[in-house]
């Protein structure tokens, strides 16, 4: 009898383990497609009527922005000046609602195009407030070395939140200071 239930134990269990389902989402690797992002959208959309220039001579440029619903960054975009384009920038990510910084990393970005860096699977809460900041302490003798792309309205502040998707962008900042009229290009892409 004893013999018959262990039989039967690791056939049930045999079964439980062969009939999991392989494409269940705990078992899909994350897709990181940095082709069209919300950010990017976004952006894409206020430069079809505002202007898409190398702007802002401020150590750091950055933005507050949530999700509503959760959400994991896989990868950070961003495009440097020529002058910069072998000096690490600083990423960080700030959770305003807990007052703690989720991401920081130095990376070294291409100034021929935006080119994007992995930041493994960063995971934000719904509802919560985030600030991205892409910060550039070392410009040398030459404050414009900290200038980047931005859109820049040309008709006064942006009506924040600006929304596509799941993510709001909130607010706009540079030096930690709000600047509503012009938003940098620093491009946040969540996992799919």
């Amino acid at each position: 009898m004893k013999k018959f239930r262990t039989i039967i134990l690791i056939a049930i269990s045999a079964l439980m383990i062969n009939c999991s389902d392989s494409d269940s989402p705990d078992n899909q690797e994350a897709i990181c497609d940095t082709s069209n992002s919300e950010f990017k959208q976004i952006f894409d959309q206020l430069i079809q009527t505002n202007v898409d220039e190398i702007y802002m001579d401020t150590e750091i440029h950055g933005y507050q922005f949530k999700v509503l619903t959760a959400k994991n960054i896989c990868s950070i975009g961003y495009q440097s000046i020529p002058a910069m384009a072998s000096t690490p920038y600083r990423i960080e990510i700030h959770n305003n609602t807990t007052n703690s910084i989720i991401y920081s990393g130095d990376h070294i970005f291409s100034s021929s195009g935006t080119s994007y860096v992995s930041v493994g699977s960063i995971p934000l809460v719904a509802g919560n407030s985030y600030t991205v900041k892409r910060i550039q302490t070392n410009w040398g003798n030459d404050i414009s070395n900290t200038i980047g792309r931005t859109a820049t309205s040309s008709s006064g502040d942006y009506s924040f939140p600006l929304s596509i998707g799941d993510l709001q962008i909130t607010s706009a900042e540079f030096d930690d200071n709000q600047l509503n009229s012009v938003l940098p290009y620093i491009d946040i892409v969540f996992e799919q």
